[in-house]
């Protein structure tokens, strides 16, 4: 066991001391241009440009813009396989715009439920008030939760993908 005795009889007074100044602790210091995310870039950066000149000498033998989709959505696929990508965006905005148009659905036939429902009360009472206090407050009640969801979904149409 160290004691703090020990670590504190070699230090200097007034010198400021980092983690990296202690024995234990020292470590060589990457540079971002010498890190692995810099090499893994390099790599695919030149795969990237052997697969544009690859693509150029087909253009006019293949259908390149059919076969360079096929291929990126392929290659989509299998990093979202191998958990090498957290997600692809595009679902993201199709799962928004579902959710959406379904909470859209559910409040389109509410809506018509509770017209129906005051009809019925009119034919009931013989009379329009209560069916307008209903409307009146399922008006004053869903206003706000429908500009709400709208609001939602504009943001989410708006956020970078």
């Amino acid at each position: 066991m160290v004691k703090l005795k020990d670590l504190v009889e070699d230090l200097e007074l007034g010198k400021v001391y980092t983690d990296k100044d202690r024995p234990p602790f020292q470590v060589k210091e990457e540079t971002i241009s010498e890190g692995p995310d810099n090499e893994l870039f390099k790599r695919l950066s030149k795969l990237q440009a052997e697969i544009f000149k690859l693509l150029n000498n087909y253009k006019s033998k293949a259908n390149v813009p059919a076969i360079a989709r096929s291929f990126m959505i392929g290659l989509k696929n299998q990093l979202k396989k191998d958990k090498m990508v957290e997600s692809i965006n595009e679902n993201d905005l199709q799962r928004a715009t579902r959710i959406y148009n379904d909470f859209e659905d559910v409040i389109g036939k509410f809506g018509k439920d509770v017209v129906r429902i005051t009809k019925d009360i009119e034919k009931l009472k013989g009379d329009k008030t209560d069916s307008k206090i209903f409307i009146k407050q399922y008006v004053k009640g869903i206003n706000p939760l429908l500009a709400m969801i709208r609001s939602w979904f504009k943001g989410e149409q708006r956020r970078p993908r």
